[in-house]
């Protein structure tokens, strides 16, 4: 069976208002993070962490903005997430200062600040010479300090770039009706013995010949996970998932693969679902039927 692989349409929608969200969004997480940096008393032992705040709550609003305003170009949502990015490295250095003056008792105003990149870079300078921070009675400076701060940088920036598209590339898109589709039930076949897993990946939906009776103690299942459009239900999309229970330390877990990517669901494709789901429905009878002839124990 042949299936169209879904792409998004690469249409704009409201993208122009993208680089003002990703402006504002930068300076909200960059102020945020410059008094965590500030006033965590750990802060050269959380770097990362405090590194991982600025570029969450930089990028995560600005991946849900994008769907909002029905982007559909990725390569508009990575602009976007490296203006982010850069802007969010720039005030978090401005709030910084600011926040390290407030904390000495000067009298700084955070906006003459921003307009004012070559202070900022100055007292960069100067930071570093002296370093800001100790771990264990050792304080980075020079060029170790440096070295810190531009993996810092290329952390925040690619993490942005990286994670910008990550709402629009889960869900399909309705060009005709100009609205992202919605999930639908998704449909779990057992496969313990792995055979479903490889006849779906050779055969598609079509080498679904049978299925097992669902069982709670089942560790392997094949999702065919769909969205289609609410207010035409005709576009209609699916893609196949292979999913394992994987024992861990904190106990067991679903671990899922992708065996199929999003692809447009055509009317064949819709009537092998459908098939399935009877399949399903009939083994869960028939084991229902099975555990209901069993004698009572005496």
């Amino acid at each position: 069976m042949t299936t169209t692989p879904y792409v998004l349409s690469g249409n704009s929608g409201g993208a122009i208002l993208l680089p003002i969200i990703a402006v504002v969004l930068a300076a909200a997480s960059a102020f945020a993070n410059a008094w965590i940096s500030v006033y965590c008393p750990i802060a050269g032992y959380v770097s990362i962490l405090i590194v991982a705040q600025l570029a969450a709550c930089t990028v995560i609003p600005l991946a849900y903005a994008g769907k909002l305003l029905k982007v559909r170009s990725t390569m508009l949502m990575r602009i976007s997430g490296l203006t982010a990015g850069v802007a969010a490295l720039y005030f978090a250095w401005a709030c910084f200062i600011w926040v390290m003056a407030r904390k000495d008792g000067g009298d700084v105003d955070l906006f003459q600040l921003i307009q004012a990149p070559t202070v900022i870079w100055d007292i960069a300078q100067a930071i570093a010479e002296e370093g800001w921070y100790s771990i264990r009675g050792l304080t980075p400076k020079g060029a170790v300090l440096w070295a810190f701060w531009a993996i810092e940088a290329g952390v925040v920036v690619w993490a942005c770039i990286k994670f910008s598209t990550t709402r629009i590339q889960s869900t399909a898109f309705c060009e005709d009706c100009r609205q992202w589709m919605q999930s639908e039930p998704v449909v779990a076949i057992p496969a313990d013995q792995g055979a479903i897993a490889s006849t779906i990946k050779k055969h598609g939906l079509a080498g679904v010949q049978e299925v097992a009776p669902p069982s709670e103690r089942a560790a392997r299942w094949v999702n065919i996970v769909g969205q289609r459009c609410g207010n035409c239900k005709k576009s209609a999309v699916f893609s196949i998932q292979d999913v394992k229970l994987i024992k861990t330390e904190k106990g067991v877990k679903p671990e899922a693969s992708e065996l199929q990517p999003m692809h447009w669901q055509t009317e064949v494709e819709a009537a092998e679902i459908e098939r399935i789901q009877h399949l399903l429905k009939a083994a869960d009878a028939a084991r229902f039927a099975a555990i209901s002839a069993k004698p009572a124990a005496p």
